[in-house]
């Protein structure tokens, strides 16, 4: 389903790290943003499903499914294959899981 040009953009963030939440969604909301939040890549798959947001924003290191897990079931469905995600971490990653990301 594709969001009317006017309509506020829908964010979900997938971090299971409560200050980043609290962070993100300060921010985020200055922006005017509507805000969804999962603490881990399989709740975050499920809500990108339920909700379709506008884009994700997701730390790599999560329990349950990393940001490469949530990358892969995003990517195999057709209602979320083709949202952007951008991911995120505290920790310096290496060249190859950047490769993978891409």
């Amino acid at each position: 389903m594709m969001q009317a040009p006017d309509s506020r953009p829908k964010i979900l963030l997938v971090d299971d790290d409560i200050s980043v939440k609290k962070f993100f969604f300060r921010r985020f909301r200055k922006l005017g943003a509507e805000l969804l939040y999962a603490a881990d890549g399989n709740r975050g798959f499920w809500m990108a499903r339920r909700e379709e947001p506008t884009v994700i924003v997701a730390d790599y290191c999560m329990p349950n499914g990393n940001a490469e897990y949530l990358l892969t079931r995003l990517r195999s469905v057709p209602e979320t294959m083709r949202i952007p995600v951008i991911v995120q971490s505290g920790r310096r990653l290496s060249n190859s899981v950047k490769q993978r990301l891409r």
